[in-house]
This record gives C-alpha cells, sequence and structure tokens, in this order.
C-alpha cells in the first residue's frame, strides 16, 4: 500500500482506518466539539495536534506549563497572553475559534463545517497528504452526514456528536464511509474478498508457512476427539504425547490444511479475466527439484500434507503435464526492469532484435491495450438528467469562475430572543411566486384587487394564513404596471408554470460528448407570445444590493437561456428575449438567447 500510494496510484486497503477513526473526520468532529465546549481537553489537544494547526508535542507541553492546575484551555488562554512565537499562535487559534462560536448559532452545523472547511482550505491540506483522495472523499462525506443530520429535523453542535458517536456505536462504519473508488488497487483480505469479482487479481505472499500454532499447545481440545493432554513422566523428568494428543494433533492439522484450502479456492476464484500469483524463495531452483520428486497426477493426499505453504501446492500443480497454471521464475533484476531500463555496463538501449517474431507481436498488442484511452470521456461525468435551475453554462476564458461560481453568502440571522415569528425570506418568495401562479391576472389593476385575489386564493386553500401576509401586494402592483407586466397582459397568450422534459444534445451542454443526449427538465414562471414570437419572464425575489443586480444575473443567465432553447423547441416558435424580473426591487433586465445552444 505504501509503494502504491508513493507512486501515485490511488489504493482502497482493507487495512484503511474506518471512517470514523479517519484522521480527517475525527478532527473535524473535535472541532465542531471544541466549538461546542472548548473546556474539553481531550478534543482540543486532538485539534491542536492536528496537521490543520499543527503543534507539537513540545508546544503542547509548553502551554500546559503555563498553568500546571485547571483545564488546558485556561492554560491555552495565559499562554496566549505571552508576546512571542508560541503566544502568537495561540492568540490567533482562539481568536478563530471565538469567531466560529459566535457564528455557530447561525450557521448550523453543515453551515458551519462548510465555513471551517474554507477558511482552513481542509481540500487542499487533505489533498496534500498521503492517500489524499480518499482523505478528500471522506471530507465531503462529513459534510453530507452534516446535512443529513439536520435534514432529519435535528440541530445543535452536542448533538451532532452525540448523533455521529451513535452511528460507530451501531456498527454503521460502512454506510457512512465513502464507497471504494473504482478507478483504484483494492487491497483486501481473502475473507472479505469473498463473493466479489475483479478483472484482475494479484494473489501475494503465498509463500507464508500454514499457521500450525493450533497443534503445538500444552492441552489439545478437539469437539469430538476429547482433550489431547500431555503425558508427564514425574520420575524421570520428562513430558511426551500421548497416543490421544498425537490423534488430536492428526486432525486439527488435516482441518486447518482444508481450511487453507478452501480459503486458497476463494482467492483464486476472484478474477474474471487473469490472476497473478506471487511468491519469494531464496533458492527457487532447488525448491523446485524437491517438489517435483514423488510428484504423481493426481498428487497424493499425503504428499499435500506434507507441504508447508500453498505455494507448495499450486507450484506441485503447475508442474503436472497440462496443468492451467503457468509458472514463471523471476530474478530481481527482471522485477525492477522497466520498460526504460538501461544496460548497466554500456548504458545503452536493449537492442530490439532480441525478441523474436512473436514476442514483438505480444508486445505491440499490450502497448495498444496499454495506451488505449476511452473515447467519450467527458460522458463519464455528465449526468442522464439535469434540471435547468441546477445547470450552468461553460464559462468564456475571460470570465472570473469564481465569482460567478461562489455561493450566496449567508444571511446572518438575529437571536432568537429579538426575533418575530413568521415565515422566513425563502418562504416569503415563495408565496409571491404561488400567488403569481394562481392569480387572475385580470384582477391586477390595483392594490386592492391583488389583495382580494389573494383573499379568494387562500380562501380555496392554496395560501396560508401566514402565506397570506406575506404577500408583497406592493411589489406585485408594482410588477404588473411595468412594461413587462402590461406585455403579459396584453400577449397574444400566456402560459405559467410551464413544464418541460426533452432529449437534448449533450454536446450543447458539454462540449465534446458528440453521441449522447442529456435529459432535460425544468418549469418555466411565465411565457408569452407576442407575433408569434416566444418571451420568457423568470421572477426572482432575491434581495438586490444597491449597487444593482448584475451579479444576479451572471448566476440566473443560463437558466434562463436554457428556458429559451427548451420553449422554442418543445412549441416551435422563435424565441425574442428572456427577462429575469426582480420582484424586490422592480428591476427587469433583458436577457439573449444563446445562439449556441
Amino acid at each position: 500500500r505504501r509503494t502504491l500510494l508513493r507512486e501515485g496510484i490511488p489504493v482502497a486497503s482493507g487495512q484503511d482506518t474506518g471512517f470514523f477513526q479517519s484522521q480527517e473526520a475525527s478532527v473535524l468532529l473535535s472541532l465542531l466539539t471544541v466549538i461546542d465546549n472548548p473546556r474539553q481537553d481531550v478534543p482540543l489537544i486532538s485539534v491542536l495536534r492536528s496537521p490543520v494547526f499543527g503543534f507539537t508535542p513540545d508546544d503542547l507541553a509548553s502551554v500546559r506549563s503555563s498553568a500546571s492546575t485547571g483545564d488546558f484551555y485556561s492554560a491555552l488562554t495565559l499562554r496566549a497572553a505571552e508576546n512571542d512565537a508560541l503566544g502568537i499562535r495561540s492568540a490567533r487559534f482562539l481568536e478563530q475559534l471565538e469567531n466560529w462560536r459566535e457564528l455557530a448559532p447561525d450557521l448550523g452545523v453543515e453551515g458551519l463545517t462548510a465555513h471551517m472547511t474554507e477558511e482552513l482550505h481542509l481540500d487542499t491540506l487533505c489533498a496534500a497528504l498521503p492517500d489524499g483522495e480518499t482523505r478528500r472523499e471522506n471530507l465531503q462525506r462529513f459534510t453530507e452526514l452534516t446535512r443529513q443530520y439536520e435534514a432529519d429535523g435535528w440541530r445543535g453542535l452536542y448533538g451532532f456528536g452525540t448523533w455521529l458517536r451513535r452511528l460507530a456505536e451501531h456498527g454503521e462504519e460502512q454506510a457512512a464511509a465513502a464507497p471504494p473508488a473504482d478507478n483504484a488497487v483494492r487491497i483486501l483480505s481473502i475473507h472479505k474478498s469473498k463473493g466479489l469479482e475483479f478483472p484482475v487479481v494479484f494473489l501475494a505472499d503465498t509463500a507464508r508457512r500454514f499457521n500450525r500454532n493450533d497443534e503445538r499447545r500444552t492441552v489439545l481440545v478437539h469437539q469430538n476427539l476429547g482433550l489431547g493432554p500431555k503425558i508427564t513422566d514425574l520420575q524421570r523428568g520428562i513430558e511426551y504425547p500421548g497416543l490421544a494428543r498425537r490423534a488430536i494433533a492428526a486432525r486439527i492439522a488435516r482441518e486447518s490444511l482444508s481450511e487453507s484450502l478452501r480459503v486458497l479456492y476463494v482467492a483464486m476464484t476472484r478474477a474474471r479475466e487473469r490472476i497473478y500469483i506471487s511468491c519469494a524463495w531464496r533458492k527457487p531452483e532447488r525448491v523446485l527439484e524437491k517438489l517435483r520428486d514423488g510428484l504423481t497426477n493426481p498428487v497424493a493426499p499425503q504428499l499435500l500434507e506434507t507441504d508447508l505453504s500453498p505455494a507448495h501446492w499450486l507450484v506441485r500443480a503447475a508442474l503436472l503435464d497440462g496443468s492451467p497454471i503457468g509458472l514463471q521464475i523471476c530474478e530481481p533484476s527482471d522485477m525492477f526492469a522497466g520498460s526504460d531500463a538501461t544496460d548497466s555496463i554500456s548504458g545503452t538501449e536493449p537492442e530490439p532484435d532480441t525478441f523474436n517474431e512473436q514476442d514483438n507481436a505480444v508486445y505491440e498488442a499490450l502497448c495498444q491495450r496499454l495506451n488505449w484511452v476511452y473515447p467519450c470521456a467527458q460522458a463519464e461525468t455528465m449526468p442522464s438528467k439535469i434540471t435547468a435551475t441546477s445547470y450552468k453554462l461553460p464559462l468564456p476564458p475571460d470570465e472570473d469562475a469564481a465569482v460567478l461560481d461562489a455561493p450566496p453568502r449567508r444571511p446572518v440571522r438575529r437571536p432568537e430572543l429579538l426575533q418575530k415569528r413568521g415565515l422566513t425570506a425563502a418562504e416569503r418568495g415563495t408565496a409571491t411566486h404561488l400567488t403569481l401562479q394562481l392569480m387572475d391576472f385580470s384582477r391586477t389593476d390595483s392594490a386592492e384587487s391583488i389583495r382580494k385575489e389573494a383573499e379568494r386564493l387562500a380562501a380555496l386553500g392554496n395560501l396560508t394564513a401566514e402565506q397570506l401576509e406575506a404577500v408583497d401586494v406592493r411589489a406585485l402592483l408594482r410588477f404588473f404596471r411595468s412594461e413587462t407586466g402590461r406585455r403579459i397582459l396584453n400577449a397574444d397568450r400566456l402560459r405559467r408554470e410551464f413544464r418541460f422534459s426533452l432529449l437534448c444534445p449533450a454536446n450543447t451542454l458539454t462540449p465534446g460528448c458528440d453521441t449522447d443526449e442529456v435529459l432535460l427538465q425544468g418549469v418555466v414562471d411565465c411565457c408569452f407570445e407576442e407575433n408569434n414570437e416566444l418571451t420568457v419572464v423568470d421572477y426572482k425575489t432575491d434581495y438586490v444590493p444597491p449597487e444593482g443586480p448584475a451579479a444576479l444575473v451572471k448566476r440566473y443567465t443560463p437558466q434562463v437561456q436554457i428556458y429559451l432553447t427548451a420553449l422554442s423547441r418543445v412549441l416551435g416558435l422563435p424565441v425574442r428575449e428572456g427577462i429575469l424580473y426582480f420582484l424586490r426591487s422592480g428591476d427587469a433586465v433583458s436577457v439573449p438567447p444563446d445562439r449556441k445552444m
């Protein structure tokens, strides 16, 4: 495993520590525990000692010496008051910790974890450590667990730690761990590989001797034959195995070899295409000569009982005429020689004519297979179905992807004792959207008419009492009095909440997938026809900053352009434009169709 990782080859090992014991998950859990209550020595020291903050054992000892009594947090606080390198680092950590503790009630477990991951650059740190890909997958899985925890209705850092430890205690290790990567070498014990299959399998270390310790115990026990102790002669001061012990030892040895044979059978039947079996002997020629002596076809069971390892069994089978097992002896120089190996004396490449014609054909075929590249690599990451709201078009090379793709900042909520109970901003926006979807547009000439229309929808059960109270009547009146609203009222034909599903070429969404198709789905808020041309209106209830909606327009433009392309294909009409209408500010921004789609 260490060698493969050193060579940059992904490895999924049966000896890997589990998800709950992995360093990245343990550090994140300890950090959340410290944010909840910093006066816990073990989680606090674990966080400080981790690669994230890099306190050495000497640093921790120096911090502890600052206060011989009390908890470690108190000692760290005292050490932070000193004006040296360690004191400055301690003060910086405490300042960061205090900032996270202030954010914790507002962000929740998921938001706080995402914030810390971004602030500490944990993705980059995990990628730089050995087995970085697995560590990054564990980091992503930890974030998914925080999302699952809050989706189930739970809240609080302490509750999350308790919930996560309960998962570990109930043996849900595999459920929490990320699935092993397909593009990786998997190292498994033979028992764990039972029931699995792989294209190519390497069975290593078959020269390891059988474990015969069960036959050497002072008292042997067999479920059918009973006890087999040694006989002690007190007069002569000796002990020796009696008949019962010899019989039981022979039975145990035979049963142990039978189990070893079954395990070997499991290992040799895991490969679908090819299996490579290796063993290491100091003098293989001498071992081969010894194994040839007394060899019969089939091999006598009494002969197999004298063998010391599975490799002896396999080599005996390989020496038989017509055996499907091929035997090849490799010297150390052969194993470490690569395709670019040079002659150790002359320093020149090996002459190609040292291979015969058949070897050259095999070599060329092998190179062709190893150098083959899947022609549709883009299709591996392309989903079979996408929604318009989740898709973002590829950005031009000169665009700042970090600005456009950055998630919106989470609003910091007021303390609960200062809050007014009611709907959130998102829920109020949903109420306004629902009103626009169901209301009669002919009854929108005044604020009173809009209010009565909303009350009618509430009486029909389409709006709750809280949603009715949250409907922004002034914003709706401003919308219908705007140029966009007047065009909707005077349109030749109007469609609201228009749902569509259509297959579209994948190369219109992701270049390089020329032969694939993707199912595109979406719901258009409003579209209307003017002179046989389509116009799409997408309502937005987002907060518009004082500097204007430019940043929001960049974020939502790809979504509107997909709507325009989809409706043009579904309805068979040319598109005129798309309009992003921001209800809270009254801004209407025209979005031209993307002619490349």
